[in-house]
């Protein structure tokens, strides 16, 4: 195995399941992807000079997950990509011609149907590590502040909290762990530390 630029050793890792004995340690990464979808309602009486009546924008909400193997050098891939869920969100209604307005029927509006996708924005991200053969979640850390680079479960044996940042939701065990960083006196993602 290569040396590593990052997080770890250059010896291989290994984990063995304390509850099942298993040996693979699995990755699930879910998000929702936040769309907006634009309709326009077309002038047709002449009344405003851009020719656009009214719009409608709607936030479209999708659940996703995805989900692999963590392997030998900490890297994921995604083997299985869903969609979970669609729900639609928030609507804002403008009317700029009230007369066109009021006599649009449903199939006057005029759809976004390739939205832009620089403006879908990835919300409610949560990251899941877990032994595969009996889904037990593992703690886990990352090679780089803010979920960044390979992932660094506590139950390998490569495992060096003083080179990993904590997933957010176990900085608090890090700390009570004596797992902080002792290069860097703050608290992971930009809060300030405190012994508290």
């Amino acid at each position: 195995m290569n040396g590593r630029d990052d997080a770890g050793s250059d010896e291989e890792w290994a984990f063995t399941c304390a509850t099942c004995g298993d040996t693979h340690i699995g990755v699930e990464y879910s998000y929702t992807l936040v769309t907006p979808v634009v309709q326009t309602l077309p002038c047709t009486c002449g009344t405003v000079s851009d020719g656009i009546a009214a719009t409608l924008t709607s936030i479209i909400e999708t659940s996703m997950q995805e989900s692999g193997e963590l392997d030998e050098t900490h890297y994921w891939r995604a083997d299985m990509k869903e969609k979970l869920d669609t729900a639609r969100g928030d609507t804002e209604y403008v009317a700029f011609c009230s007369t066109c307005a009021e006599r649009a029927g449903d199939l006057d509006w005029e759809g976004d149907d390739a939205p832009d996708p620089n403006e879908i924005v990835i919300a409610d991200e949560e990251w899941r590590v877990y032994c595969a053969g009996c889904n037990r979640d593992i703690e886990f850390g990352w090679s780089h502040p803010c979920r960044g680079g390979r992932i660094w479960p506590v139950e390998c044996s490569d495992f060096n909290p003083w080179k990993s940042w904590p997933e957010p939701r176990y900085d608090v065990s890090w700390r009570d762990n004596g797992w902080v960083r002792p290069d860097d006196n703050t608290a992971v993602y930009g809060r300030q530390g405190s012994d508290t």
